[in-house]
């Protein structure tokens, strides 16, 4: 079951997705309110320190009064201490960690309020409470959110103060999960919020605090800390949902704390997205040995610049941006803030069944993950770079995204992202984004030429909460397997000991690349509802190169001749039908499919 459709089977709210939403973007907006202050504040602290300490120096020096000798000898002291002490404290902020103190604001932030936990011994004890409350209301960030919390106390307080009261009669009516006692108590502290008294109102507001208190014993942090009007409109009518919150925390917490770090590293400067994978949750589902390369903000040319020097040499294309990878994931396309989630769009764990084949008799992995949002997404909203590293050749590379010109590809094999971790779309399977081009020059007033060029991922249309991104599959596939399979038997071909049906089958490998290419750039064309119609055919005609492609890599070797044992095994794995005189049979009836006036007039017209 994906995580979208959990939400679906827990939740009775019809408004999830704008609860979880406004959550989410409270999430960020008081991260990007407290995290940078934060860091500026603990700076102003230590220079604040080096400038008293300097004073106190200077101070010392005009109340010198001892011989010379002792004089020099103190004031050389000084200059040392002067000369250490700037250079420590100017060490100790190029060294400070925003992460660091973040999690130290957070700490303090979830704090017990012990002006609210005191015993109370007298009535006035909690009037005085209830008057510090008042007081506390205030408008900046911290406060706000230190509010909040406070206010999961605010049940318990009226607990303690209804124990003072003396037995009251039994008022009339239905039987609630409210004493009389703690009305009485409530109705005091509702009147100081500024909320009407009238019974009614004060029993939703005394059930609501209720609730939020269950809520924080249950550890439901990120969901007490971020709740928005959203929440509250609906959770201060509907406050036995208890069970249903806590399903919501069950799946939301952990990708709202990451939303909350990511959100802290973008304020530091950070957005390679490495603070995401840093738990093992996320570390291990993909599948990585190190995370050294993860970047979610990179699109660059290799190291040697020869690519680049023939792309420009070949090439004169306009730049459509001056603005770095850095300032579009924080403002947005054109400075469109409103439309960028960029931000909220996380790498999600789950448990759930693999959609992967079983490989050798084992059983796919059940600890899967998504890349979705945490808010609703509207068509046009920009999710993201794309990463990875641009080539230009002319063979595509094992995993690319084909550029807008010939021979120009985002090679994402070397650099680990967030979105080309993707799920791909299926034959039939709807997709909800796409990757848009951008050609770049940061150099201030020159858009002459493309420094370089960085992939944008757009959402095509609405996309809830927790819903996978879903991108086309590339229709690049088939001819790049049979070219890999062709350059594994160049490498080798004329080698000994080889079956004689491989020299064979390699010498037709030319012709069905050359007929798959045309299929595919014709396909590349269409649109998404043309495309569909053709999809399966072309995946269908992806198999049999995969297989081929296997045969070879498992059997050729130019150091020995011993091919034939090589290849009588790969037989044994992939079964029936996978002799390569076969495959190659196949793939040239599914290349005459391809290449037939019927799917050709299709692509032609399209």
């Amino acid at each position: 079951m994906s995580v979208l459709d959990y939400l679906h089977a827990t939740s009775t709210s019809t408004d999830y997705s704008k609860i979880l939403s406004s959550i989410s973007i409270n999430c960020v907006r008081y991260n990007r309110q407290t995290a940078r202050p934060t860091l500026d504040i603990e700076q102003k602290r230590l220079q604040n320190h080096e400038k008293h300490e300097l004073e106190r120096i200077a101070v010392d020096r005009q109340q010198m009064n001892i011989a010379l000798p002792a004089q020099i000898a103190s004031e050389r002291n000084l200059q040392q201490y002067t000369e250490r002490l700037k250079k420590a404290t100017e060490n100790t902020i190029a060294h400070l960690d925003i992460r660091d103190l973040a999690e130290k604001e957070l700490l303090d932030m979830i704090s017990e309020p012990t002006e609210l936990t005191g015993e109370f011994r007298e009535e006035s004890d909690y009037t005085s409470v209830i008057n510090h409350i008042e007081k506390g209301i205030a408008n900046d960030a911290r406060t706000q959110q230190r509010s909040l919390w406070r206010e999961t106390y605010f049940w318990p307080m009226i607990q303690q103060r209804a124990k003072m009261i003396g037995p009251l009669p039994v008022p009339p009516g239905r039987k609630t999960l409210i004493t009389p006692q703690e009305k009485i108590a409530a109705k005091q502290l509702v009147l100081a919020m500024g909320h009407g008294i009238c019974r009614d109102n004060v029993f939703k507001w005394t059930s609501y605090w209720r609730l939020l208190s269950e809520l924080r014993l249950r550890e439901a942090i990120s969901l007490l800390l971020y709740r928005s009007s959203e929440f509250k409109t609906h959770f201060f009518r509907y406050t036995k949902e208890l069970d249903m919150l806590l399903s919501w925390n069950h799946i939301f917490d952990f990708p709202l704390q990451q939303l909350r770090i990511r959100v802290i590293a973008e304020e530091g400067g950070e957005f390679s997205g490495k603070c995401d994978i840093d738990n093992k949750r996320i570390f291990q589902r993909l599948r990585m040995t190190q995370s050294d390369a993860w970047a979610n903000n990179l699109s660059v040319w290799g190291q040697d610049q020869l690519e680049y020097k023939n792309f420009l040499a070949n090439h004169s294309m306009m730049a459509t941006s001056g603005k770095s990878n850095e300032h579009i994931l924080r403002h947005g396309i054109k400075g469109k803030l409103a439309s960028n989630r960029s931000v909220f769009v996380g790498i999600i764990p789950y448990e759930g069944e693999s959609e992967n084949r079983v490989i050798g008799g084992k059983p796919a992995s059940t600890k899967l993950y998504s890349i979705s949002p945490l808010v609703s997404v509207d068509a046009g909203d920009f999710l993201g770079i794309f990463s990875g590293k641009l080539r230009f050749v002319n063979q595509r590379p094992p995993r690319a995204v084909k550029g807008p010109v010939p021979g120009l590809w985002l090679d994402y094999s070397e650099i680990p992202g967030k979105l080309n971790r993707m799920k791909v779309a299926r034959p039939g399977e709807k997709t909800n984004v796409c990757l848009a081009w951008e050609g770049v020059n940061e150099a201030k007033g020159e858009k002459s030429f493309c420094q370089y060029w960085r992939i944008l991922v757009v959402a095509t249309r609405e996309i809830l909460p927790f819903d996978q991104l879903i991108p086309r599959r590339s229709p690049e596939a088939g001819s790049s397997i049979i070219e890999a399979a062709k350059t594994v038997y160049d490498a080798a071909g004329d080698a000994k000991g080889q079956p004689e049906v491989f020299p064979q089958v390699a010498a037709r490998l030319s012709l069905v690349i050359e007929i798959l290419r045309s299929a595919e750039e014709r396909a590349s064309a269409l649109d998404e509802t043309v495309l569909d119609a053709i999809e399966h055919t072309l995946e269908l005609c992806k198999a049999k190169p995969e297989n081929l492609n296997k045969i070879f890599q498992k059997v050729i070797r130019k150091d020995d001749d011993k091919w034939f044992d090589r290849y009588k095994k790969a037989l044994s794995t992939l079964g029936k039908g996978s002799k390569v005189e076969d495959l190659m049979e196949e793939i040239l009836k599914d290349t005459q499919l391809l290449a037939c006036e019927k799917l050709m007039g299709i692509v032609t017209e399209a």
